[in-house]
């Protein structure tokens, strides 16, 4: 699916126990699972970024996705993140005091670029329409909404005192459009050296917003060590290492004919099955 302007997002490939019976040669449901997928995608002009939300402990997954972003110095990005799940009606941390909670003005705006500029690659601005012109969402939810389903972006800072603190990035999307309701997610970032404090009572606002849209959970997807804590959300993960993968659309390509490979040589045996 196309989520974000220039952007596509490879979904989660299943596998079927004992599905391999069916193949005409091993490998092949994966191999044109990928080609059709990725052909796909590059039939839109506008495309720039494949992306995709990765385990890292998968096998499969540390063959064919990690292994061709490490290989893709300085164009490949692989950002660790921990993807958690929020309940909607349970407000937890404890509520920094003092804050007001709104809209970013045109200031808080510049100062969030600034702050995305510092901490982030100028590819994960890009790919999920977090630049200055891009911020609102406008341009990638039309298409969406022409026919007839649900994306949106809300953006919220926190103040103490009139000054900012923190900004949270607030998307939905239709429901069951993603396996793992990645569309219905947000995003925390500090905006001040004592940012942090002020994302429980970001999230919780979070938890009001989504609950306005009929949502009884969503995820919070944590980019940055210690902010599961700063936000008060229990790390439930289990030992689970995923990555936001991201690669140029002209290595698009490339990385068919690397699925390709290691699907041919790297096949694991038809007995193990691959956490899903």
């Amino acid at each position: 699916m196309k989520p974000y302007r220039a952007t596509w997002l490879v979904h989660q490939l299943a596998r079927r126990q004992g599905g391999s019976r069916f193949e005409p040669a091993p490998g092949q449901m994966l191999r044109d699972l990928y080609a059709h997928a990725v052909a796909h995608a590059r039939g839109d002009p506008g495309i720039r970024w494949l992306a995709s939300y990765v385990e890292s402990t998968v096998p499969f997954v540390q063959r064919t996705h990690l292994r061709f972003a490490r290989h893709a110095v300085g164009e490949a990005l692989l950002l660790p993140l921990k993807m958690l799940d929020v309940a909607g009606d349970a407000p937890g941390g404890v509520p920094a005091s003092g804050l007001e909670l709104q809209p970013p003005n045109a200031t808080e705006r510049a100062l969030f670029q600034e702050h995305l500029a510092r901490t982030r690659p100028a590819a994960y601005v890009d790919a999920l329409d977090l630049g200055p012109d891009t911020l609102g969402l406008e341009e990638a939810a039309r298409p969406w909404r022409e026919a007839g389903l649900e994306r949106e972006r809300h953006l919220l800072v926190a103040r103490r005192h009139g000054r900012p603190q923190a900004l949270a990035v607030l998307e939905v999307g239709p429901p069951g459009a993603n396996p793992f309701q990645l569309l219905d997610s947000v995003r925390l970032f500090p905006l001040s050296a004592a940012g942090r404090t002020a994302f429980p009572a970001l999230l919780n606002a979070a938890r009001r917003w989504f609950a306005r849209k009929a949502r009884d959970s969503f995820v919070f997807l944590a980019e940055a060590e210690g902010d599961a804590d700063a936000a008060g959300v229990p790390d439930d993960t289990s030992g689970a290492r995923p990555y936001l993968w991201l690669i140029p659309a002209t290595l698009a390509a490339a990385f068919v004919e690397h699925v390709h490979a290691q699907t041919v040589h790297r096949l694991l045996p038809t007995t193990e099955k691959e956490p899903s």
